[in-house]
């Protein structure tokens, strides 16, 4: 394994850290190992002594063009229809993966769509109840939105939940004081 490599693993054991603890406060089920592999990104035992998959990946825009208007305006945010175009893609190509190469973990990995470019807050305008079966044709255990948008200043993340139908909704979290 590169150097790069190692550090795209680390990133994702943080993103991973981040989701692990906003899952615990909204499930109130916490994860007691956790192991680095490739297809999904990490193995977990679940408090409920279910293994499962977690598989992390970011909903993105176009970097480039999102950059350039942070320059202008640095509260810019992907427009939220374009977000959930981009969140059906993404969890298509997703599915076909797992459906390819999980293995055992098939229907047991949990899909953690990390939020960098638009916030929880901007996309429940478009997360309505007529959305909701949307999700339940693909194969993964559950399926999660997790707000990294303000990772920086709060620490945390919050959680929507997609899938299955108990997890459909935003679940917010009690605000941490930022920088500490």
């Amino acid at each position: 394994m590169s150097d790069q490599q190692i550090g795209e693993k680390e990133i994702e054991r943080m993103h991973l850290q981040y989701f692990m603890d906003a899952y615990k406060d909204v499930t109130g089920l916490s994860f007691t190992d956790d192991f680095a592999s490739e297809s999904p990104d990490f193995i977990c035992k679940r408090s409920d002594g279910n293994i499962v998959g977690i598989e992390l990946v970011w909903i993105m825009g176009n970097y480039e063009l999102v950059q350039f208007e942070k320059i202008v305006n640095p509260s810019y945010e992907t427009k939220p229809f374009e977000t959930l175009e981009n969140i059906y893609i993404m969890l298509k190509e997703k599915d076909e993966k797992r459906a390819r190469g999980y293995g055992d973990l098939s229907d047991k990995t949990i899909l953690v769509m990390e939020l960098h470019q638009c916030s929880l807050f901007s996309l429940n305008s478009v997360l309505t109840s007529d959305i909701k079966g949307d999700f339940s044709d693909f194969g993964f255990f559950e399926i999660w939105l997790a707000d990294f948008t303000e990772i920086e200043a709060y620490g945390d993340v919050e959680l929507f939940g997609l899938y299955p139908d108990q997890r459909w909704g935003y679940h917010r979290r009690i605000p941490k004081k930022p920088f500490g």
